[in-house]
């Protein structure tokens, strides 16, 4: 067609119509993008629930290609590969993996600087499988500012303080444990961890 060239009301219309043809298909292709994530995403959690670490991250992968920007992903898939870690004979592919964990929760917190579930993952990650308790205190304090109650968090942190020699900042931990736990064998193990590090009886 030539500049000026008038188009018919005809040709108009079967354009229109092409339009919202391919219009719809793009929808419906939108549309089953978005299902096979939740798909991913159902059959990723599921392996991990059942320890199938490696098939859980190859499904959580396929989900991460579809929303590379959901924060809950990534610390799902930050937790396969840190149990995939622990469970590899290759010392190489080991650390690789825990390369690997360590990232995702942190592009996990980059999305959601809050979430709970990759704050502690990655703390505990930090704080057992790389013996870098130091690096782990950060998270568990803005763990702990926003969730008090958390008392595997304050247990985390305590141990790693105890692992910095940081006794009065362990102590105060096992004291606020004491303080907000209802379970009385949680209120006996804080006391049992409090007397050994004060060297009581």
């Amino acid at each position: 067609m030539f500049v000026g060239q008038e188009i018919g009301d005809e040709r108009i219309q079967e354009i229109e119509r092409e339009v919202r043809r391919y219009r719809e298909r793009v929808d419906q292709q939108v549309q089953a993008n978005g299902q096979l994530m939740i798909y991913y995403r159902m059959l990723g959690i599921r392996l991990l629930e059942r320890e199938m670490y490696g098939p859980a991250r190859q499904a959580l992968e396929q989900a991460l290609e579809i929303t590379p920007a959901n924060a809950q992903l990534h610390a799902y898939y930050a937790a396969a590969a840190a149990q995939s870690a622990k469970g590899s004979y290759d010392s190489a592919e080991r650390s690789r993996l825990f390369r690997v964990a360590e990232q995702a929760y942190e592009r996990a917190l980059e999305l959601d600087p809050n979430m709970r579930q990759a704050l502690y993952g990655l703390a505990v990650l930090l704080v057992f499988e790389l013996e870098r308790p130091a690096d782990a205190l950060p998270h568990l304090d803005r763990l702990l500012e926003g969730q008090r109650q958390h008392i595997d968090g304050r247990f985390l942190r305590a141990y790693a303080h105890v692992a910095l020699g940081n006794q009065q900042e362990a102590v105060a931990d096992y004291d606020a444990i004491i303080d907000l736990t209802r379970n009385a064998e949680v209120r006996r193990q804080a006391n049992r961890l409090r007397s050994q590090l004060l060297g009581e009886r």
